[in-house]
């Protein structure tokens, strides 16, 4: 083999190598990117639940009366269903419900 061939050989070798890695770069920086969906609800007597439901990781983050509250997603047979050792947060359609340690803490006023 030619000097030439050789450095022509190398050069296709390396271009293939770069585009390969900048393309598993930009394949890594998309999965990073996550699905979040927010969402509120108000009860009878006006209190608001915050919600922040990020699809990717399967969990919901609510923010109610000052309050942060991490859940992960369950397997319900319809709607949705949320839960860590204390709250539970179930819902379908407009009716969400917050649960605490069994109690319900907050049910969803319906849109007028």
């Amino acid at each position: 083999m030619t000097i030439k061939t050789l450095k022509t050989a190398f050069l296709l070798t390396m271009f293939a190598f770069f585009s390969s890695q900048a393309s598993f770069a930009q394949e890594k920086t998309e999965k990073a990117t996550d699905e979040i969906v927010n969402s509120s609800a108000v009860d009878k007597k006006g209190n608001k639940l915050e919600m922040s439901f990020n699809n990717t990781k399967n969990t919901v983050t609510l923010k109610f009366k000052g309050k942060t509250i991490e859940l992960k997603g369950q397997t319900p047979a319809s709607g949705i269903w949320y839960k860590n050792d204390r709250y539970e947060l179930r819902g379908k359609g407009e009716n969400i419900d917050l649960t605490k340690n069994g109690k319900t803490i907050f049910v969803s006023k319906p849109k007028e």
